[in-house]
C-alpha cells in the first residue's frame, strides 16, 4: 500500500517535469483512500531545482527525503491519478512533516484552498 508523504519510483514515463531522467512521484492522497481505490493522487519530483527557484508551487526537497543523491523538488502544478500499480514496489524515501506541510500550503495555493 502507498502511503501519504511517500516516494516512489513509476514503472514506465508519464512525463513529468522539465527533464527526461527516471520519474518519482510523491504520493498526496491520503492512506484511507489509498486503501479502498486502485488509484492514487501523486505530484512528480524534478531535479532541475533551478528551473523553479521562483516557483512558489514547486517545494524544494532534501535528497534523502526523495531517496536520491541531489535536491529535488515537489511539482504541485503539475498533479496527476495513477493506478497504483504504476508506483513500482516499496517507498525510495519519505517526506519529512515540515516538508509535507510545505506541499500542503502549495497545494492550497495551486487550488485555490486558502
Amino acid at each position: 500500500m502507498a502511503e501519504r508523504g511517500e516516494v516512489f519510483r513509476l514503472r514506465g514515463r508519464v512525463g513529468f517535469g522539465a527533464r527526461k531522467s527516471e520519474e518519482r512521484v510523491v504520493v498526496l492522497q491520503v492512506d484511507a483512500l489509498n486503501d479502498v481505490l486502485a488509484t492514487t493522487l501523486v505530484a512528480p519530483l524534478d531535479a532541475a531545482r533551478a528551473f523553479y527557484d521562483r516557483d512558489p508551487t514547486a517545494v524544494r526537497l532534501d535528497p534523502s527525503e526523495a531517496g536520491v543523491g541531489s535536491a529535488v523538488v515537489v511539482l504541485t502544478t503539475q498533479l496527476r491519478c495513477l493506478p497504483l500499480d504504476r508506483l513500482d514496489g516499496t517507498a525510495v524515501g519519505r517526506l519529512r512533516p515540515s516538508s509535507m506541510d510545505a506541499v500542503d500550503e502549495a497545494l492550497r495555493l495551486v487550488l485555490g484552498l486558502a
